[in-house]
């Protein structure tokens, strides 16, 4: 697990741990709870898409990437319309994970990370 560290005046740093506190909580809960909720806020009406490693692509994408590379490497490939290549077994396959609602899938980036952020301020199992 990593550590995420900003910097900030001494008068600052002691505002938000008052401010914990008459929310009793502790500052580092509530730290978690406003970058969670942060990232909801500052992303809400801003699309952001970032590519996919290797390793978060799922095994069924990463057969139907391999197979839309066979097709395409057929010398008719090009030829062919839009449905043709559907009936061939072609399926476009997004290797982005991205937010917004009104994408494909759904929020698969802002809102799961803002979750998982959050979970660290209220479950003791969420680092497993």
């Amino acid at each position: 697990m990593k550590a995420l560290t900003i910097k900030l005046s001494d008068k600052d740093h002691d505002l938000l741990q008052r401010i914990a506190e008459a929310d009793n909580r502790r500052l580092a809960d509530l730290s978690y709870l406003l970058l969670a909720n942060g990232l909801q806020c500052f992303y809400c009406e801003t699309v952001v898409s970032i590519p996919m490693r290797d390793d978060e692509i799922p095994q069924e994408k990463q057969d139907q990437i391999a197979k839309n590379k066979e097709l395409m490497e057929r010398d008719d490939w090009q030829r062919l319309s839009w449905d043709e290549r559907r009936e061939q077994g072609f399926d476009h396959v997004s290797t982005q994970l991205h937010n917004g609602d009104l994408q494909p899938g759904g929020d698969q980036l802002i809102d799961p990370l803002a979750k998982r952020i959050a979970a660290m301020a209220t479950d003791a199992n969420a680092d497993q």
